[in-house]
C-alpha cells in the first residue's frame, strides 16, 4: 500500500490493510524500516504528524512484489 502513496500516514496505512491489527503494522513498519525498506518523514507542520515513505531500496523491490503477486494469483 506504501508504493501507491508518495508518503501515507500510519492510521490511513492501518485502514487500507484490511484486517491487519495495530500492533502487527507496527511489527511490520519496525521490519521494513530496520532493513531500510521504508523511512519515517517527520512532518513539523500542524498537526505534528509522521509518513512513511519507501527508500529506493524498497522501490526497488517492487517489480519483483508485482511478479510474486501475478504468479500467485496464476498458480495459486
Amino acid at each position: 500500500m506504501i508504493n501507491k502513496h508518495q508518503t501515507i500516514r500510519f492510521n490511513k496505512l492501518r485502514r487500507e490493510v484490511e484486517g491487519i491489527t495495530t500492533i502487527s503494522l507496527t511489527r511490520g513498519l519496525d521490519v521494513l524500516l530496520e532493513h531500510q525498506l521504508v523511512k519515517k518523514v517527520d512532518f513539523e507542520s500542524m498537526p505534528l504528524h509522521t509518513e512513511y515513505e519507501l527508500t529506493e531500496k524498497g522501490k526497488s523491490l517492487m517489480p519483483i512484489l508485482r511478479d510474486l503477486n501475478q504468479w500467485g494469483k496464476e498458480w495459486l
